[in-house]
């Protein structure tokens, strides 16, 4: 026998037994699989995906606590809750019985009170003081007050608002701080509200005006946006983002952004004690509320307009300054240095836009409700500009009250 005759062949090892797939077919699969699981999410994500058909001021439902630095924030309460109902509006949910008189509140952030308890807002308490009306209709007063939001946006708000929610019998307005501080810091932005454009073509001022929009005008703007944008799996990891990344509201839990805020008019440029030329501004107002008017006119909802009482004043104390912010020209709330107009000045411009209001007022017979004029200026009532504490919330529910009582 030869000697190789017992020589065996090798083994073939496990690997040449089975071996593993190409690299590139690998990652074929592997791609493969991940856009299917990609693209079952994402018809998940449409088939689940609420469907809206109204405007919502706020997020419903939304709930926050605060609790506001009374060295930043005097005549605030230690604690407040922040409660949004399944409307959208700040205050409890509208009654199902067809016997309540209903008051929507619109405005910025003086009708907002977002420190406030939602037991102390003027909204809460003059539905407390109203109770019920004469013929025995129970007074529900629901608050879309947010902050930063001027008559541009109340005009918006009137025409799809009072649109979706449940029949209003009432639309109580404060307004005027914010159009003046846009007059004054930028007028480039501060132009007549256009009621003609559709939603879907006016997405930058109706996403200003509303948290929530109806689904297909929600449809129409991802529409113009790149593919990628209009995906439910993007729009879910965008919203998932901003919730971590920024909070829901403009100001912080305590109350520390006012104290910023406040310490970049103590840096301002200058302090401006002439006022620009206000006719334009004045003139865009007037027209934006009469606006207002016609929109609710055509809703049958009866307006009781609100001027805007502030501390500015041309004699304002050291104490009453060092509580100011507002009133800054361009940016100023996000950087110091710029300009800002003194208090005399500030309190001389709130007069004309409030002027523009009573004016309005009288020349369509409407109800107005002369606040400025009504509430002190001292630092018992406003804790900053224009913000009222706990005392000048009360104050201005009884005010509005009195009025109220005799239209109800």
């Amino acid at each position: 026998m030869s000697p190789l005759s017992n020589v065996q062949s090798p083994a073939k090892s496990p690997e040449h037994a089975h071996r593993r797939p190409p690299l590139l077919f690998r990652l074929i699969v592997l791609c493969g699989s991940l856009f299917l699981a990609l693209f079952v999410a994402e018809v998940a994500l449409r088939a689940v995906a609420p469907k809206r058909s109204a405007y919502r001021v706020w997020m419903p439902n939304l709930r926050h606590e605060f609790h506001p630095d009374a060295k930043l924030l005097p005549g605030l309460p230690e604690k407040a809750h922040f409660s949004v109902n399944s409307l959208g509006l700040r205050g409890p949910e509208l009654p199902e019985v067809n016997d309540s008189y209903r008051i929507l509140a619109l405005g910025g952030s003086t009708t907002e009170c977002l420190y406030h308890d939602d037991s102390t807002t003027w909204t809460a308490r003059l539905m407390a003081l109203l109770g019920t009306t004469p013929s025995g209709k129970t007074v529900w007063v629901g608050n879309a007050g947010r902050s930063g939001m001027n008559s541009g946006d109340h005009v918006l708000q009137t025409k799809y608002l009072l649109g979706d929610l449940p029949k209003m019998d009432m639309a109580v307005l404060l307004v005027g701080i914010n159009d003046l501080v846009a007059a004054l810091g930028q007028p480039e932005t501060y132009k007549p509200a256009s009621v003609d454009l559709s939603p879907g073509d006016n997405e930058e001022a109706v996403r200003r005006a509303f948290w929530v929009v109806p689904t297909e005008v929600d449809s129409a703007w991802k529409a113009k946006a790149p593919f990628f944008a209009r995906l439910q799996l993007y729009n879910l990891v965008k919203q998932l983002k901003g919730d971590a990344g920024k909070s829901t509201f403009a100001q912080d839990d305590s109350g520390k952004i006012v104290g910023i805020w406040r310490g970049h008019r103590q840096k301002a440029g200058q302090i401006l004690e002439n006022l620009p030329d206000l006719s334009g501004p004045l003139s865009v107002y007037r027209q934006n509320l009469l606006t207002i008017v016609d929109l609710a006119a055509q809703k049958s909802v009866k307006l009781v307009f609100l001027t805007q009482p502030t501390l500015w004043k041309k004699d304002s104390s050291a104490e009453e300054k060092a509580l100011f912010w507002m009133g800054g020209v361009g940016q100023f709330q996000r950087e110091p240095g710029h300009d800002y107009y003194s208090p005399g000045a500030l309190a001389e411009a709130m007069v004309k836009f409030n002027q523009t209001l009573l004016d309005v007022c009288k020349e369509r017979s409407l109800n107005c409700i002369d606040l400025a004029e009504l509430v002190p200026r001292d630092t018992s009532i406003f804790y900053d500009d224009c913000h009222f504490g706990t005392r000048g919330a009360d104050l201005i529910a009884n005010r509005i009250a009195e009025h109220l009582r005799k239209l109800l």
